[in-house]
């Protein structure tokens, strides 16, 4: 009686890494990439430890030290290949003067995607993580 139920649980074990593939993750810019997370609560404690060389993309958000975005409406955060979402927002920065803009999310695959906000000069590149 024991096989069944150790075979269903491996099972179950191989197939969770598919079915994470199409829940909406966080997306990280920075040198340390989703080692970013380590130690981190899922409590709001990633938006608290922020530092000057990442970025945290969130359904709503896009937060930094140096600039803090809120969208009018909920990016999935569901990668695709070429994929792309667009949202109006605006940012306030850290001298706090606001611009409203509108960014596009373009996924090159379920863990990478860039970010390209009007008026800036380069998109930003982000990897998706699990939720911390």
């Amino acid at each position: 009686m024991h096989v069944p139920l150790k075979v269903a649980a491996l099972g179950a074990f191989l197939a969770a890494p598919a079915v994470a593939a199409d829940q909406p993750r966080l997306h990280i810019f920075g040198p340390k990439g989703c080692s970013y997370f380590d130690g981190l609560g899922g409590d709001g404690a990633v938006f608290h430890a922020l530092d000057d060389e990442h970025l945290i993309l969130d359904h709503e958000v896009l937060e930094g030290t140096a600039i803090s975005c809120r969208f009018d409406g909920m990016f999935s955060l569901i990668g695709a290949p070429g994929k792309a979402e667009a949202l109006t927002g605006t940012c306030t920065t850290a001298e706090g003067g606001d611009r409203t803009g509108v960014f596009t999310l373009t996924y090159s695959d379920a863990d990478h995607a860039t970010l390209d906000i009007g008026g800036f000069d380069r998109p930003i590149p982000f990897t998706a993580c699990d939720w911390p």
